[in-house]
């Protein structure tokens, strides 16, 4: 656990750089276990660009271990050997060390310094993290000339706070404009400012934990958030600086590695040629079809490139945005309404929907719109074109244009749909089951990848994992299928002794039968990647002799058509068929709407576990 971490910020003048902050933070953990070695790895990420002065640096580092020996406490100091920095890209560099000596009861204390020139985006501070915290302690002083909107977001968690005001005296030294006789003056002087100190404090906080379908858990710890609104230095008219999405796509428009990238599609002129009659979106499909198949992905995301367009297209290779910029400068190139959206990965965070930050983004797609209809593409993900890999579906994204940007929703047109008919016969002292999957959109998606990469043997002995009372018997997979649709087959079989009773589960795949949410509370949103539809028809032929007892029907639904679920069993001749089928329309959710969401998920698998009780007659 961390016994305690304390943070001072204040503010420095550089005469050569201007206004900084500097952080002093200070951490104590506790290791319980052996296995708890891990926190003793520490990694801090800085803001480095490559290119520019501006930066984020440590300017002090010293860690100590401590044990207990018998009566004495032993310490063991970090040296530079165990110190690591390394750039993560073009904007990030980290700095890792991991404290020696660390064993089961160790205390270790770990203690840096930060200046940063970035005064506009003041450090984050987590009063909760992923360890309990037992005591969390925050100080900042803030000099009568910035404005700082400060929000404390995330997970609730009281926090004392208490206020102060001090006296401050900057130093700075300066240079006078040539006088009479050309004399130039040089000499030192001091800004005084009555400053703010801020002091807040949190105990015994609970850390946050993982929990099914939580996405971005970077925005669930309580913390405290700066924004730097307005800046008035002695005698100065104020000056606003918290900037507009306006004016952020406005300078991105006219970045080089950006907006003017847009207009290097000229790489592209052959292959428009030869698209010649073709419709919009058929020139669209196909331009995107040529540059997937001649880019190789690095795996490094970025919405900002230098690259992209010709030199990007030589390369054959290159980060997210040299690809997907290219993509969207030969789409305009073909005369198609082609602009880059710029987003935040899932885990990497939601992009604040009022005041832009470079560093909440990290990605970008194209989207074109065609007959009034918005299709996205990412010419990295091998998908087919409208289709964006998961990882980017993550709330709104930011379409960028000349004549202006506008949020976009990139899980809008989402599905993840299955179907399944199956049906379950009694034959020579065996139960056998036939099955036909059919599956589209994401769930299509998931599964041809899996079979391409496994193979329809090792794909099959997974599925049947999920049920290890049966064997498969046969597995078909439609080989012609494509990506967004595909077509399975399989048969199943066990054995069954021909008793006075026989319990049968007919859901055996596709529905529901566990329900994923275990805890009674929870404190982060509940984030589906897609609408899901699932529906399971299941037909048994009840043997000669024996009459079936069957379920009661069910309809359970949310609220505002967030979801329904549906469950019938009907009994004609001697056939039964068992109907299961699930709409989820709603994608996010609430904690104030999870006590909901668990029973309704809890009902449905209640349902979809229930069994046919066939008895001789």
């Amino acid at each position: 656990m961390i016994l305690g971490e304390f943070g001072e910020l204040d503010f420095i003048y550089n005469n050569q750089k201007g206004w900084q902050y500097h952080i002093k933070v200070l951490v104590r953990k506790k290791i319980f276990k052996n296995t708890d070695k891990d926190v003793a790895n520490i990694s801090l990420e800085l803001y480095e660009p490559s290119v520019g002065s501006n930066k984020e640096e440590i300017t002090s580092l010293k860690a100590i271990t401590y044990n207990l020996e018998g009566k004495e406490i032993t310490k063991s100091k970090l040296t530079s050997s165990e110190k690591f920095e390394t750039r993560l890209n073009d904007y990030w560099v980290k700095v890792s060390f991991a404290l020696p000596d660390v064993r089961e009861g160790s205390v270790i204390e770990y203690e840096y310094s930060i200046v940063s020139d970035y005064i506009s985006n003041l450090k984050t501070w987590y009063f909760q993290q992923e360890l309990p915290v037992a005591y969390s302690e925050f100080r900042f002083t803030i000099p009568e000339f910035f404005k700082y909107q400060k929000n404390m977001v995330g997970y609730y968690h009281p926090t004392e706070i208490s206020e102060r005001d001090t006296d401050e005296n900057f130093t700075y030294q300066y240079t006078s404009a040539p006088g009479v006789g050309g004399k130039i003056e040089k000499g030192t002087g001091t800004l005084p400012s009555r400053s703010t100190v801020t002091t807040m404090t949190a105990k015994n906080v609970l850390p946050v934990q993982d929990e099914p379908f939580m996405n971005n858990k970077a925005d669930i710890p309580c913390r405290l958030e700066f924004q730097l609104m307005s800046v008035q230095m002695p005698h100065q008219p104020v000056e606003y600086v918290a900037g507009t999405y306006e004016k952020f796509t406005n300078e991105l428009m006219d970045r080089s590695d950006f907006g003017l990238a847009l207009n290097r599609g000229n790489f592209a002129k052959d292959e428009i040629e030869k698209l010649s009659g073709k419709s919009d979106l058929e020139k669209a499909s196909l331009l995107y079809n040529w540059l997937t198949n001649h880019f190789s992905w690095n795996g490094n995301y970025s919405f900002v490139s230098d690259k992209a367009g010709r030199q990007a297209y030589n390369d054959a290779k290159g980060s997210v945005a040299d690809i997907n910029l290219a993509l969207v400068a030969a789409l305009k190139e073909a005369g198609l309404n082609a602009s880059p959206i710029i987003l935040s990965t899932r885990g990497h965070g939601i992009v604040h929907p009022i005041y832009p930050s470079y560093s909440d983004f990290n990605y970008v797609v194209a989207g074109v719109t065609i007959d009034n209809s918005m299709y996205y593409a990412d010419a990295t993900s091998g998908y087919d074109f409208g289709k964006l890999p998961v990882r980017c579906l993550n709330g709104n994204g930011l379409l960028v244009a000349k004549s202006g940007s506008r949020w976009v929703d990139l899980k809008s047109n989402a599905k993840h749909s299955t179907a399944i008919t199956s049906k379950i016969s009694f034959e020579d002292g065996r139960v056998k089951s036939s099955m036909d999957i059919k599956e589209e959109d994401y769930s299509a998606m998931f599964t041809h990848s899996e079979l391409k990469k496994e193979g329809n043997e090792s794909y099959a002995e997974k599925l049947s994992e999920s049920f290890p009372e049966w064997s498969i018997e046969n597995f078909e997979y439609d080989g012609e299928s494509n990506r967004n649709k595909t077509n399975m087959k399989m048969e199943l079989s066990q054995e069954y002794d021909n008793e006075s009773v026989i319990y049968l589960s007919p859901i055996l795949h596709g529905a529901f039968t566990e329900n994923p949410f275990k805890r009674d509370d929870r404190f982060s949103p509940i984030d589906l990647e897609y609408s899901i539809n699932k529906r399971v028809v299941v037909t048994i032929e009840i043997p000669d002799g024996y009459a079936a007892e069957l379920p009661q029907p069910a309809i359970v639904k949310l609220a505002n058509n967030g979801a329904q679920f549906m469950y019938s069993a009907s009994a004609m001749g001697n056939s039964v068929t068992v109907v299961s089928n699930l709409q989820m329309n709603q994608k996010d959710f609430s904690a104030e709407e999870y006590p909901h969401l668990k029973q309704f998920f809890q009902l449905m698998a209640d349902k979809n576990n229930e069994v046919i009780v066939l008895k001789k007659l």
